[in-house]
């Protein structure tokens, strides 16, 4: 049937114009050239000759003339054709021109479209070939239209196959033209593949994506909803077809997404929006939402497409967040601490209201300050050490002092917390709180136990005086008798006024002040210094005395005086409590980075587990002339220097003595030492 069409449309062609053109020059001639006419002119009236020559010359020069014409024309039809092919050539639609039985031309996007290597795979084939068997009746029928109702051009969608035989589904458009002479056939395709993959896959996306797909019309009615709907509002998407969009919005939104929608058809733009849209529940659901419009072919905006996403989870996020944020803001207000905040470089950044008034420096004036700047103190170089494990991770506690602006001290206890974002330190915290007052108290608690052991002291010297002071008495009392008889009861009362002397010396060092200048200095060279002291009395009891001393042992700040009177106290009393000899073990090692043990181990007679807990009550001792006060001070001095004091012992295995100091960061260590002393 479509070769039939191509036939008629072939055997109904116009005759060519020129025939015509040719075929009126030849009667024009005849007319002109007729007697009559000659005989009209007046110089050939009657003349036979000359009128049959004159006639045989105007017909050979009209002739002539035609024949020129005609020829020109001819020229410009094929320069026209050849512009025309050359312009198909640069199109980018698939174009080809069909007469008679065989296309006749098929330029570059042609070929490409029905993936031929070259032009002789399609010019010369019926264009019937490239369309699919099962569509080629449609094709036919569109085509005949054109022919009987003489329309001029026709549009029609079909499957159409490649040289490889794959099929492809294309939209061509179809037109009479005259091409080389002859009636022609002007087929344009456009491949729809891609655009039915596009429409079928944006279908998909409208159909499973969580988002909303709001198709509009110009008047802002729906035209399309997606299944969505139901998922976030409750409601069934075809009850908003034929719906005002804005029927199903928050009043207080309505102005500002209709403006939107006037905006986008009249910017021709899309814009992004929150609204929020009515849930059958009764209550209102906000969506950040995205107006495009929809062009035709032509330009003209036809639709709008709205893609809602639900925020409701990220606003709740926002309020939670807003929330927190003015927790911590009521935080830093009201806290009755110092909180600054620093940048990795150490500059301030942020200080709360509370710094003014226990500085008496304003915010502005402490912002991008040093962390130093107001800071004093022994422990500030230790500071600046720490610091650097602050930026890693690690907090840091410790106490000092800073400058008031009118210049008094303020005594303060101080935190560093890294402040951690997203697993990298981006600054630091500082925590202080006023302790000047709490030293204050301190002190006075102090000196009111310092009060109280005296009191205690004095309710037991009176009787520990008193013993000696009776056996002195009675001695003397002897001695008016006779002296050589009794030259022995002078040892005894030498050894009593000893013990006297001791106690009174003991009771003048718990009284006196404490010092609190502490110097840096070399614990394991001080603990060396007592261990010689005490070599002799160590050899008289055959008591061996080892010392160990870890090599990452630093300096630390101390009274050495004092230490050196806690560490001659316990190493005496391991001493007299190995009453058969043996060794003594003087460990000094890291407990961990701030702080650091002494172990003094003895191999005596130990101290039975329900006395431990009273080692240290003044004037209660488990040695036969103790009195009681030495460990009490030893725990006091070892308090006063930060650490603590802890005794562990077992009944005949011996007894372990452990004292616990801080120490600074980033000091010298000392080389391992392991000395024997009284070999």
């Amino acid at each position: 049937m479509h070769r039939g069409i191509l036939n008629r449309l072939r055997a109904r062609r116009n005759k060519w114009k020129y025939y015509y053109i040719a075929i009126i020059g030849v009667i024009v001639l005849r007319i002109i050239c007729s007697d009559s006419v000659l005989n009209m002119i007046p110089f050939l009236h009657g003349k036979t000759v000359i009128v049959d020559d004159a006639r045989a010359v105007l017909f050979a020069a009209a002739f002539l003339a035609v024949v020129c014409y005609l020829i020109s024309r001819i020229q410009k039809l094929h320069e026209q054709e050849k512009t025309y092919i050359g312009l198909m050539d640069f199109l980018p639609y698939a174009t080809v021109i069909h007469s008679g039985q065989a296309i006749m031309y098929a330029n570059e996007a042609a070929l490409k479209l029905v993936r031929a290597t070259e032009a002789d795979d399609v010019v010369g084939r019926s264009i019937w070939d490239f369309v699919h068997p099962d569509f080629r009746k449609t094709v036919g029928d569109r085509l005949g239209d054109m022919n009987v109702k003489r329309i001029p051009s026709s549009i029609v969608g079909s499957v159409f196959m490649r040289v490889d035989g794959e099929a492809f589904l294309a939209e061509a458009r179809a037109r009479l033209i005259q091409f080389g002479g002859r009636d022609a056939l002007q087929v344009v395709f456009r491949d729809l593949t891609s655009q039915v993959m596009v429409d079928m896959t944006l279908q998909l996306v409208a159909e499973h994506t969580t988002d909303l797909i709001h198709v509009l019309d110009r008047d802002f009615h729906t035209v399309y909803a997606s299944p969505s709907f139901h998922e976030h509002l409750g409601i069934d998407p075809n009850f908003y077809l034929g719906k005002s969009a804005l029927d199903f919005i928050h009043p207080d939104d309505v102005a500002q997404v209709c403006g939107s929608l006037k905006e986008a058809i009249r910017d021709r733009k899309s814009t992004l929006i929150e609204l929020r849209k009515s849930h059958v529940s009764g209550s209102w659901v906000p969506f950040e939402s995205r107006v495009s419009p929809v062009f035709d072919r032509d330009g003209n905006v036809v639709s709008i497409v709205i893609v809602a996403r639900n925020i409701s989870e990220r606003k709740q996020s926002e309020t939670r967040l807003r929330n927190v944020e003015q927790r911590h803001h009521s935080l830093l207000k009201h806290n009755i601490d110092i909180i600054c905040e620093f940048d990795s470089t150490g500059n301030m950044v942020s200080a709360n209201p509370v710094s003014e008034k226990i500085t008496g420096y304003r915010e502005e004036e402490l912002l991008g300050t040093g962390y130093l700047a107001l800071l004093r103190g022994a422990v500030i170089p230790a500071l600046s050490d720490s610091l650097v494990s602050v930026l890693e991770g690690d907090p840091y506690t410790t106490e000092m002092w800073l400058t008031h602006k009118d210049g008094r001290r303020i005594d303060i206890s101080i935190k560093i917390l890294p402040i951690i974002v997203a697993g990298s330190v981006e600054g630091f915290f500082t925590v202080a709180r006023d302790i000047t007052e709490k030293l204050q108290t301190e002190q006075l608690l102090r000196q009111s136990d310092r009060l109280s052991v005296v009191g205690q002291f004095a309710a037991g010297i009176a009787h520990e005086i008193r013993n000696p002071l009776t056996a002195i008495r009675g001695f003397l009392q002897l001695l008016q008798v006779t002296t050589e008889r009794n030259s022995h009861y002078l040892d005894i009362m030498r050894g009593e006024i000893d013990r006297i002397n001791d106690i009174v010396g003991e009771f003048l060092l718990l009284s006196k002040p404490q010092s609190t200048v502490f110097k840096r200095a070399d614990l394991c060279e001080m603990l060396n210094q007592v261990i010689v002291l005490l070599r002799t009395h160590a050899i008289m009891d055959n008591v061996e005395i080892l010392a160990e001393f870890d090599q990452s042992i630093p300096q630390i700040d101390m009274v050495s005086n004092e230490l050196k009177q806690v560490f001659i106290n316990v190493i005496k009393n391991a001493i007299e409590a190995m009453r058969d000899g043996g060794q003594i073990q003087v460990q000094v090692e890291r407990h961990d980075r701030h702080e650091l043990i002494v172990r003094v181990v003895d191999q005596g007679v130990g101290i039975p587990v329900e006395n431990l807990s009273r080692m240290g009550e003044p004037f209660y001792t488990t040695k036969e002339k103790g009195t009681g006060l030495g460990l009490m001070i030893c725990h006091r001095i070892v308090q006063h220097h930060g650490g603590r004091l802890q005794i562990h012992s077992v009944v005949n295995e011996g007894t372990c003595v452990e004292i616990v100091l801080p120490v600074p960061e980033s000091v010298e260590t000392r080389q391992t030492q392991e000395l024997v002393i009284a070999e």
